[in-house]
């Protein structure tokens, strides 16, 4: 979420009074089956979205579970790390607006989707042919395509490949994301 009102309509082409009525449904059916479920808002932070931050936390704070901020950018300078994405392994799917499912809150344009929720179950997403390509390509290639903003990669290739049951050799080259 990049703003409230006009600002998120203009910037996500979705109007923001339907994503409002989303999550306060989305909060309430939560409340009425107990479910252990955290609802969550990613603020994307741009030049453009900086101003508006303040009217986000004022909206939300305190009817979300918790407010995440991430900083809008095209490539995070290598960090030293040699490693891949927890985020495929972790279980913290992110279901857009309009239903689409991605694995990771940097991958603001959807390149990584794995399925849509209206669709498909998060169990058939979770272990589903998408993800699993995505899985496989992380552990060849832990910095490309939409990873390349990510700073937060902890695990070298082998220790994501000893938490995986991914046995033998990973293919040559990855398939397109």
């Amino acid at each position: 979420m990049e703003g409230v009102d006009k600002a998120f309509s203009s910037i996500r082409g979705f109007p923001y009074a339907r994503l409002e009525a989303n999550i306060h449904k989305a909060l309430e059916l939560r409340d009425e089956i107990k479910a252990p479920t955290k609802i969550k808002i990613h603020v994307v932070v741009s030049e453009e979205t900086r101003n508006n931050v303040k009217e986000i936390v004022k909206r939300w704070n305190g009817i979300v579970d918790s407010i995440k901020y991430s900083s809008y950018q095209y490539e995070v300078p290598d960090n030293g790390q040699k490693g891949g994405c927890r985020e495929l392994w972790r279980g913290a799917l992110i279901v857009l607006w309009d239903g689409r499912v991605i694995p990771c809150c940097y991958d603001t344009n959807a390149l990584m989707c794995i399925g849509n929720a209206h669709k498909e179950s998060l169990d058939q997403m979770w272990n589903g042919k998408r993800m699993r390509e995505l899985r496989k390509i992380i552990l060849m290639e832990p910095r490309q395509g939409v990873c390349r903003q990510c700073a937060y990669y902890a695990f070298n290739s082998e220790e994501l490949r000893a938490m995986t049951s991914i046995k033998g050799p990973l293919p040559k080259s990855p398939p397109r994301v």
